[in-house]
């Protein structure tokens, strides 16, 4: 198990917000590689464009930014919820994007894991 895990509560912003996000996050790995560090990104609400395809005139941009962070072991996560509200299918997720039921759910798993949280909008 990794000494420090945290869930990244992503539920609204823009393209600079989540680049910003995702800049950090990249840091973040940086800074305690040598300590252990797992990170689930749990997107929701209003922030699904950011795994979603063509969903942002530069989507291209922030897509292949979150594509790194997830082939470094990042991983990110949509909530089902939102799919359904946004009219998504799971085709219409960028191909390392994983599904929960629900954002709600899937926080109160984590901190009652013991999961570090940290909030972006």
């Amino acid at each position: 198990m990794s000494r420090h895990r945290v869930v990244v509560d992503i539920a609204g912003g823009t393209n600079p917000t989540w680049t910003t996000t995702l800049d950090e996050l990249s840091v973040l790995q940086q800074e305690l590689a040598t300590e252990g560090l797992e990170i689930h990104v749990l997107v929701h609400s209003r922030a699904w464009p950011l795994v979603a395809w063509n969903q942002m005139s530069s989507s291209s941009e922030i897509h292949l930014q979150a594509e790194a962070l997830a082939r470094r072991g990042v991983r990110f996560v949509l909530c089902e919820n939102t799919m359904h509200g946004a009219n998504l299918r799971k085709r219409d997720l960028l191909p390392f994007v994983k599904t929960v039921p629900s954002a709600i759910g899937e926080l109160v798993k984590k901190q009652t894991d013991g999961w570090a949280y940290v909030r972006r909008d």
